[in-house]
């Protein structure tokens, strides 16, 4: 009996693989792609390319598709198992959860600092960049959010749960984001 559900396991976990593999996202017309990772393209390949030198976990799973889910769960302040679930990343909560990890760790041990403008010329330069892509004057920065669902922390003398939940009325961690502009 072990022996046949060991083997039913693997035709199923093949199965998944296949259906996994057979959908590359960067196929994608960008405004699709934006919509569901909420990143243009080519800042997801450009953090690909940052990361990739540093992936050192063991999985068949390539490490595009991993940034890639990870982008698509911080995207949707969502649950594990729906990342899972979506057509393009079919795999099981257990393993969307190791690829959230690992990528959220490599992404924070890689930052950047944190840093303002710290001159005249750096104010001008940023505030160019976006008048002239956006139209927008007097502007430096542009800050964007999301809520990150999670479940429930357990109840410790320095956790209390009702501090994670949102106006929303669920549990999650508030992410946030400040970008700027380059002009190269």
């Amino acid at each position: 009996m072990k022996k046949r559900e060991e083997e039913e396991s693997y035709i199923r976990r093949r199965n998944l693989t296949v259906l996994r593999n057979k959908k590359d996202p960067f196929s994608y017309e960008e405004n699709t792609f934006r919509k569901f990772f909420r990143f243009p393209k080519f800042l997801c390949w450009d953090l690909i390319n940052q990361l990739k030198p540093y992936d050192q976990q063991q999985t068949s799973i390539p490490f595009e598709l991993r940034v890639i889910f990870f982008l698509y769960f911080l995207s949707n302040g969502s649950y594990q198992c729906c990342v899972g679930n979506a057509y393009f990343a079919v795999m099981s909560q257990p393993t969307i959860s190791r690829c959230i990890e690992y990528i959220c760790k490599l992404v924070v041990e890689r930052k950047q600092e944190v840093s303002f403008p710290n001159s005249v010329e750096e104010y001008n330069r940023i505030k160019t960049g976006f008048y002239s892509k956006f139209g927008i004057k007097g502007v430096i920065g542009a800050i964007d959010c999301i809520h990150v669902g999670i479940i429930a922390p357990a109840l410790s003398n320095t956790v209390v749960p009702h501090d994670y939940m949102n106006r929303k009325g669920y549990y999650s961690i508030n992410v946030e984001a400040v970008c700027i502009i380059f002009n190269n």
